[in-house]
């Protein structure tokens, strides 16, 4: 049998090693159709519609880099780069000097690249449609979303922020173990998804 939690482990792993190239810690993509798809719509009105702008905009990218479409890749990590919390993403970095080594001098370019390592094992089966906001606050919040890999389950963690007044943004993506318990100030997400633990950047 497979251990889930080991697997998941080693993936965010090498993900922290390889997240600086682009198509490093990426799983084998099936072949993508000679066209190119659409952008999905970004929206950082919620958290919800955050965490779910930027996995939908991930799997984007890495059908791009199976692809070699180094343009739409471009443009996805030009969208990806306004869903992340910038500020506060090197405000963490710098209590974590271990981690900012490994990312490089551009801290948000790192950590979105090893986002995007960590999700590819489980990015066909991202269940978007049981996204569920699972504490919100005045300027943070918890997204839980589920996803299936070919040999084990997941539950993604997206912890969103808002800077000063600004929208909704990502300020990191984790595994958990189970799904947390829903905070009196929570609400399950609403808009109708596009498609049916270790410490991390």
């Amino acid at each position: 049998m497979i251990d889930a939690r080991a697997t998941r482990t080693a993936l965010a792993a090498g993900a922290l090693l390889l997240g600086l190239c682009a198509g490093c810690g990426k799983a084998p993509r099936p072949a993508a159709a000679a066209s190119a798809p659409a952008m999905p719509a970004v929206s950082l009105d919620t958290p919800a519609d955050a965490a779910r702008s930027l996995l939908e905009c991930l799997r984007g990218e890495l059908d791009a880099v199976a692809r070699n479409d180094q343009a739409a890749q471009a443009q996805y990590l030009e969208t990806l780069r306004t869903l992340a919390a910038a500020e506060s993403i090197k405000q963490r970095m710098a209590d974590l000097p271990h981690f900012k080594l490994m990312l490089g001098d551009d801290l948000v370019a790192g950590v979105i690249h090893n986002w995007g390592a960590m999700l590819a094992y489980y990015a066909d089966g991202l269940r978007l449609d049981q996204l569920r906001q699972t504490s919100v606050g005045r300027t943070a919040a918890t997204v839980i979303v589920p996803a299936s890999g070919p040999a084990d389950e997941a539950l993604l963690q997206i912890t969103c922020v808002r800077e000063g007044d600004g929208p909704w943004r990502v300020r990191r993506l984790d595994f958990v173990t189970e799904m947390p318990k829903t905070g009196p100030t929570s609400a399950p997400a609403t808009a109708p998804a596009s498609q049916p633990a270790q410490r991390q950047p």
